[in-house]
């Protein structure tokens, strides 16, 4: 059996006008891949065996193995691997739909912030007017996610940020994004189910059950682990774990289930707060001023943390192109108006300067008397935590099945279970290492790090879409250009501006208030410049006669995987606009973070480099190409 691969039409331009993208051939399955393309002079395409005497068959093997660093995917290769892993029955299952994608989304981004965070924020920042914070964060939040709704839409593929980042910036930043993931997926998960103990074991208390203290109390006298170990957490993150093995529909009607049940205790939540309103504990409603509801909302920005986990989901989905754009926004919507809501709820009932921080919702109705919506208060934060835990471990697997597919990390990792079409054994291992870590985790040494990683992913997706937007633009991808015609000077400007603009506001805040405003007006200088640049046109063209194939069955789902790369593009609006503001929010918030966490989030990258340039720069899929992208 075999299938003939010609892609004659990328979806996103790679390359000059005048070039041919390169086609292959699949021998049975998609990992006989054949390339055939013709060579122009002046293509961005460089060759890696010399053949054609190029710069890289004269330089140094040094100077050769720099330039791997840089090596791209590209996206018409991506379309032509899915649709032959499609039907050929090796990729992923799709069987998830946008109520799927939205209650995971939920259960991802609302943690115990919506019991806790809202609080802090309250007592300490915003007072009242914590739900402006709450807006504002959510407005910071819409830009990236924009951007994220269009990177999903060109390339529905799992990997998330990661597959991203390999199309824009190459192996080196991919890797970057990849390895940092795993904090947002595996260790969060692990630090979620440390959460989902104590507030389990405060429910039971509370109900007048006293669990035995081996069940979450071990003690353990290790200087960087935690005080004590708990198989409460361990065993949260097992259950999750065999539940993500039944297969990616089934845990999935699972977390629409516990979604459902969140939203619904939530719903009585605020009804039964709503009746102990009084409208004197809104006022002062701005007792810290604007400054304080600019602080507020940087703080509980974290909690919409969670939406991009969509996007690692997109190869399962049955209608990506339709279905992503839907789940992103509406998730961040849902999430916006129960942190409005609830953080109105909790500073209408007692004064902001009464809350108690420990557990502001269930103290709020222990003031009033109301000891029964504090259980269910307790209760609700367990279950919401469960779902979080649940999330948090179905996006791991998809990144480690990503990264393997490239040859990065062991193929062993993209093997798939042929019944559920998951990827088994990186959900064992994410699983059992996340189990291991929710024992004897120290959350707060990771807390830090987990949101690091998450803001550079962000920052790298909201500068991939200034990336394939003005890249072989026509006036801006010429030979001859000078620097000043070229995006790249530009987009590279604006980085470096953009982090001299927020050290300043940060690490100087006592600078002038011109010099600042200097600094920002140069920040944005580039993004005017870019403005007025043409911009590629958004645009998919899929491979009709993408493979010849043997049986009525493969020829099914070689079209039914063609009809997932069907249909428009999302667009992300005002761009270069959304892009630029939504780098410097994140870059912002990412140095904002104290010196000890950038150190460990530097220490742990360091790590995975070695891992890289051990085993992922030698077994790369790249290497076996005659041909790639550079940056």
């Amino acid at each position: 059996m075999s299938f003939e691969t010609d892609v004659t039409r990328p979806l996103l331009s790679s390359s000059s006008p005048t070039d041919s993208p390169s086609t292959e051939t699949a021998n049975g399955t998609a990992n006989g891949l054949r390339r055939r393309s013709k060579q122009l002079e002046g293509s961005p395409f460089v060759r890696e065996n010399g053949v054609d005497g190029g710069s890289m068959a004269s330089s140094s093997a040094l100077v050769r193995n720099v330039k791997k660093l840089t090596r791209r995917k590209r996206v018409e290769d991506i379309i032509s691997d899915s649709i032959l892993e499609h039907s050929s029955g090796e990729g992923l299952k799709r069987s998830l739909t946008a109520l799927d994608l939205i209650a995971y989304g939920i259960g991802a981004t609302v943690g115990a912030g919506l019991f806790v965070v809202t609080g802090e924020a309250a007592k300490n920042l915003a007072g009242p007017a914590v739900s402006i914070s709450f807006l504002l964060a959510a407005l910071s939040g819409l830009l990236s996610a924009f951007c994220y709704a269009e990177f999903s839409t060109r390339i529905p593929v799992a990997g998330g940020a990661y597959a991203y980042s390999y199309v824009c910036f190459g192996e080196a930043v991919a890797w970057l994004v990849g390895w940092n993931l795993t904090l947002e997926y595996g260790m969060s998960a692990s630090v979620v189910a440390r959460g989902f103990s104590d507030y389990f074991v405060a429910f039971l208390k509370s109900t007048g059950l006293n669990p035995p203290y081996w069940l979450y109390d071990i003690p353990l006298d290790v200087s960087f682990l935690s005080k004590h170990g708990s198989l409460l957490a361990s065993g949260v993150v097992l259950v999750c774990t065999a539940c993500l093995l039944l297969g990616a529909s089934e845990s999935a009607r699972l977390n629409v289930a516990i979604t459902f049940l969140n939203l619904g205790l939530i719903l009585f939540i605020i009804v039964a707060g709503v009746s102990e309103v009084d409208s004197e504990n809104y006022e002062p409603f701005f007792p810290y001023g604007s400054s304080g509801i600019v602080s507020g909302a940087g703080f509980v920005f974290f909690s919409y943390v969670g939406f991009d986990c969509i996007c690692v989901l997109s190869e399962e989905l049955k209608n990506p192109t339709r279905d992503l754009p839907i789940a992103i926004v509406g998730t961040l919507f849902i999430v916006s108006a129960l942190y409005v809501t609830v953080s109105l709820i909790l500073t209408g009932m007692v004064k902001y300067s009464e809350i108690d921080l420990s557990a502001p919702l269930s103290n709020a109705f222990m003031q009033l008397n109301m000891p029964w919506a504090a259980i269910v208060v307790a209760f609700g934060t367990t279950t919401i935590l469960t779902s979080t835990t649940l999330c948090s471990l179905f996006g791991q697997p998809r990144v480690f099945f990503a990264m393997a597919k490239d040859g990065l990390v062991p193929q062993k990792l993209a093997e798939l279970n042929q019944k559920t079409k998951v990827p088994a054994f990186s959900t064992y291992l994410s699983g059992i290492i996340s189990a291991v870590l929710a024992f004897c985790l120290d959350i707060d040494s990771l807390a830090g790090m987990i949101s690091a990683g998450t803001m550079l992913s962000f920052t790298l997706v909201s500068l991939g879409i200034l990336v394939v937007r003005y890249e072989d633009a026509p006036d801006s991808k010429k030979v001859d250009a000078r620097f000043y015609e070229r995006y790249s000077f530009w987009l590279t400007l604006f980085c470096v501006m953009c982090v001299a603009l927020n050290v300043v506001m940060i690490h100087f805040p006592l600078t002038p208030i011109m010099w600042q405003a200097t600094c920002g007006a140069l920040t944005l200088a580039p993004i005017c410049v870019l403005a007025c640049l043409p911009q590629n046109p958004i645009k998919r063209a899929v491979p009709q006669d993408l493979m010849t194939v043997n049986g009525s069955e493969q020829e099914e789902l070689a079209e039914e995987g063609r009809d997932v790369f069907a249909g428009d593009v999302f667009k992300c609006p005002w761009v270069p606009w959304i892009p630029a503001f939504a780098a410097v929010i994140n870059m912002h918030l990412i140095l904002s973070l104290d010196a000890g966490t950038l150190i460990r989030l530097g220490v742990w990258s360091a790590l995975g480099y070695l891992f890289y340039f051990s085993y992922g720069f030698k077994n790369s899929r790249l290497n076996s190409h005659s041909l790639y992208h550079r940056l």
